[in-house]
């Protein structure tokens, strides 16, 4: 009895000490999240029509899947505030770098939620930014993900009160189209609306639906967030080419040749040192940051960081230095698909189309159990142990 009442005194002070910084998670919510923001679709959106074309779309498509969501370009959703303005709205960030966040778990398998929480947890490892447990008694701020058939999107940044991150099953959940969304919930839009985006692409103005040429404005340099990051052609946020195109012809064109966009395999080194830069004073303790690579600016193809691997980081891709004047080396578009072709058995699994999908988990219910004890005291710890 002594060393139950020694145990209890002990996770008396660990709870309190972790709400008392901002750091205190909840075993269990009382109440599901209802969050405020619902978001606005556009006149002429057609909900059957989009979840049809998400659930039709393949791999190897011209377009990315999330551009058939048909949002503020393509897979961003508004306010009703924001749908007015005359501007693009500058997003908000994360308070302490961290997004609270809560599965729908009726709309997901456990597979799923599994996928979702290593996807979590490779943005973290890699960038320092966390998701955590949403806490009813204390988050006020957080993101709910959801699985409805009106694509995949999210906000842009943090909004007050809650917000939805809607990720259609089965084809929203390949792991670069999760990591994409993500990075707007985050707080970062797309690369081609960078302020210096007419400096690295030629827009095809006459060939993009006509309702739709205002999402190809530049940001502001702020609402952008580049943080002094060059443009990157291999962002996991650029759109492809044909974005937008109502007669299958390219809508933007790289002004060095034969460079690819539009990729959704993984991180580039910039995409991650931009979260990085973005998000500085909250990440900078983050264990895992001095392990990567450092990159070198005077590259304009700087390769991917690995996402199938929690721990990798590895960088791989083209590596060939290419200043502003030179066309870039023939060999950078077969380097990268080298890198696709040795991760493609791995990433076609994380589809998670049908049941025979594997997910690489071993863990128990039992020690789910176990393990939430950890999870209550300490709630950096996002993996399929802390879903209940």
């Amino acid at each position: 009895m002594a060393n139950l009442g020694i145990l209890k005194i002990f996770f008396l002070i660990v709870c309190k000490s972790n709400f008392v910084n901002g750091k205190h998670d909840c075993y269990s919510n009382p109440y599901l999240p209802l969050p405020k923001n619902t978001g606005v679709y556009p006149e002429n959106y057609n909900a059957d029509l989009v979840a049809r074309r998400i659930n039709n779309w393949r791999r190897g498509d011209k377009h990315n899947v999330e551009e058939y969501t048909n949002l503020f370009d393509g897979d961003i959703m508004l306010t009703e505030e924001q749908l007015l303005s005359d501007t693009i709205p500058e997003s908000n960030l994360w308070h302490r770098g961290e997004m609270p966040f809560h599965i729908t778990m009726e709309q997901f398998t456990e597979r799923q939620i599994a996928h979702l929480i290593s996807t979590m947890d490779i943005i973290t490892n890699h960038t320092g930014f966390k998701f955590r447990r949403f806490c009813y008694e204390t988050d006020r701020n957080y993101a709910v993900f959801k699985s409805a058939n009106t694509g995949c999107w999210s906000y842009v940044g943090m909004l007050n009160y809650g917000q939805v991150i809607n990720l259609q099953i089965p084809n929203c959940l390949y792991r670069g189209t999760v990591i994409h969304v993500l990075l707007h919930a985050i707080g970062f839009y797309h690369e081609h609306n960078s302020p210096v985006r007419d400096n690295w692409l030629s827009v095809k103005w006459e060939n993009i639906v006509s309702t739709n040429k205002n999402y190809f404005k530049t940001l502001d340099s702020s609402t952008a967030r580049d943080s002094g990051v060059l443009y990157d052609y291999d962002s996991i946020l650029h759109g492809g080419p044909y974005l937008h195109s109502f007669n299958d012809k390219p809508t933007m064109e790289t002004q060095i040749p034969n460079m690819k966009i539009g990729q959704r395999e993984a991180f580039s080194l910039r995409d991650v040192e931009r979260v990085r830069r973005v998000y500085e004073e909250e990440v900078k303790n983050w264990k895992s940051l001095d392990k990567l690579p450092k990159i070198n600016h005077t590259r304009i193809t700087t390769g991917f960081i690995s996402t199938d691997d929690i721990a990798s980081t590895t960088a791989s891709g083209s590596t060939a230095e290419i200043n502003d004047t030179e066309e870039p080396s023939s060999t950078s578009d077969d380097e990268r698909k080298e890198t696709t072709d040795t991760d493609k058995t791995e990433r076609d699994e994380e589809n998670l189309t049908t049941d025979e999908t594997v997910m690489r988990s071993t863990t128990t219910v039992a020690d789910k159990r176990i393990l939430n004890m950890f999870c209550l005291i300490w709630p950096y710890s996002i993996n399929e142990n802390c879903v209940t």
